[in-house]
């Protein structure tokens, strides 16, 4: 069964084919290709993930094209990731001139900020945005020597993760240092244990403890009194 989804911005498309050769059994595979353009420079960012039932992996394919006009190119851009073990040996294919790293989110240019990102606060990124905020590690594509020009487009870049897509953000970095995020998707889901509570729902947890032994005390002292 071949399957093929094409994203492009909130759309969906389903077709479903199925060829059976003589005796063969239907060979899996899931495409997502996704569309995203940056409203303020013109860039666009295409991931094709194709997706392997049989071996639990999916393997992502980005194309970038460089700002519409201007003078500044695209030198660096990022993935989060929240295990370093998401992506498969090798690691990554790049072209000439780019080079890869999966390096902690403190020594990377990730700043990702929930509160004020639109997409965000829509519940595009999931029920807790904040997660996105700080990854614990990130997958970086960078070049010296080869940055995306404006007007022009670049692809070859590839990775494989044991993780399939979801809604995420990634950011790229300007030959000015400015960063700016767009939002292809990003190998997840995001485990449990990286799920950060706003401190609100904190407060709530220590509101609560401190009713329920209010209401021990109380009730103690009600039996006591009997």
């Amino acid at each position: 069964m071949n399957r093929l989804l094409r994203f492009n911005r909130d759309l969906w498309f389903n077709v479903t084919i199925c060829i059976i050769p003589r005796g063969l059994a239907c060979l899996s595979v899931a495409i997502v290709v996704i569309a995203m353009q940056s409203p303020t420079q013109g860039q666009d960012l295409t991931v094709d993930v194709v997706q392997d039932p049989n071996a639990g992996t999916a393997t992502y394919s980005i194309d970038l094209r460089g700002p519409s006009s201007g003078e500044l190119s695209i030198s660096s851009f990022a993935f989060p990731l929240f295990d370093p073990n998401w992506i498969i040996n090798p690691l990554t294919l790049t072209p000439s001139g780019w080079e890869s790293f999966i390096l902690p989110r403190s020594s990377s240019y990730w700043n990702f900020n929930s509160v004020i990102d639109p997409k965000a606060n829509s519940g595009f990124y999931g029920p807790i945005p904040n997660i996105w905020d700080n990854p614990p590690w990130i997958l970086e594509f960078s070049t010296d020597s080869n940055p995306i020009l404006p007007g022009t487009s670049l692809g070859g870049f590839q990775f494989t993760s044991t993780q399939l897509p979801v809604n995420g953000p990634i950011q790229f970095q300007m030959s000015d240092l400015q960063v700016i995020t767009i939002d292809p998707p990003v190998p997840g889901p995001v485990p449990v244990s990286s799920l950060v509570p706003e401190p609100s729902t904190h407060l709530l947890l220590v509101f609560g403890t401190l009713s329920l032994i209010g209401y021990r005390l109380r009730r103690k002292n009600r039996l006591l009194a009997a």
